[in-house]
């Protein structure tokens, strides 16, 4: 199969007339002038099919990380140092795709789906629980929800004591929310937490799985994505909404 040089160089022979003063034949002027044109032209081919194979799209292995620091900055995405190439094109294709044809996009399956396709495995959970005792549904705080007690987590990997949720209301910045004042009622807020937290039926009522440990239902992110993973859900959760977060970072 001939190269994209000899076909280019073929193709501009046939745009020539056929008159003896457009002489274009083997060894003639005419051809060696084309012909050094058409390594530059072949070049140029070249370099604007990588662009559409390529480098266009995240989707194939000939995505570089000099690509993706390229669509990061136009995207605005905030990727943190460590950050694995294949992670990093999730979140570029779920920006590039966001937020599609999508109405319900407060619903927390979208939510949800959007921070999975960015390389999240977390779970929304709405924090809606079903009182047996009165049969109504309540609201409750993290802390009646899930705490662990010293002795659960090696000594040290968390806080001595207790483990305490996260808390995203209105900052990246983590240090910023620790004393955003939720009060008494917890309507307005929602978990985010593993699989293994618990189940939500179709009205959106949470079951915790009595089951499972208290430590697998931690999510767990890796600790150079955790400001891109509360960047993205501060874009995307409803803004009175506040997120408590089963979320230990690795």
């Amino acid at each position: 199969m001939a190269s994209v040089r000899e076909q280019i160089l073929e193709l501009t022979k046939q745009l020539y007339p056929k008159g003896r003063s457009f002489g274009f034949f083997k060894g003639s002027f005419l051809e060696a002038i084309h012909k050094g044109l058409s390594y530059v032209e072949a070049q140029a081919y070249n370099d604007a099919l990588s662009v559409i194979n390529n480098s266009l799209l995240p989707d194939n292995d000939g995505f570089t990380l000099e690509d993706a620091l390229i669509w990061e900055e136009k995207l605005g995405i905030n990727i943190g140092t460590g950050t694995t190439l294949e992670d990093r094109k999730k979140a570029i294709l779920r920006k590039w795709n966001f937020p599609g044809e999508v109405s319900a996009r407060q619903h927390r399956l979208f939510i949800q789906n959007q921070l999975n396709l960015a390389g999240f495995d977390v779970v929304i959970y709405e924090n809606r629980f079903l009182n047996t005792d009165t049969n109504k549904l309540e609201s409750l705080s993290s802390e009646s929800v899930l705490s662990f007690q010293h002795g659960e987590f090696e000594h040290g990997e968390l806080e001595h004591g207790e483990f305490q949720a996260g808390i995203l209301a209105n900052y990246v910045d983590k240090e910023r929310d620790l004393t955003f004042n939720i009060g008494s009622n917890f309507r307005s807020t929602f978990f985010i937490a593993s699989s293994e937290f618990g189940s939500i039926d179709g009205l959106g009522v949470t079951t915790m799985n009595l089951t499972s440990t208290s430590e697998s239902k931690i999510a767990e992110i890796p600790q150079e994505r955790e400001s891109e993973f509360r960047e993205l859900l501060l874009k995307l959760k409803p803004a009175q909404t506040v997120a408590l977060l089963f979320v230990k970072y690795i």
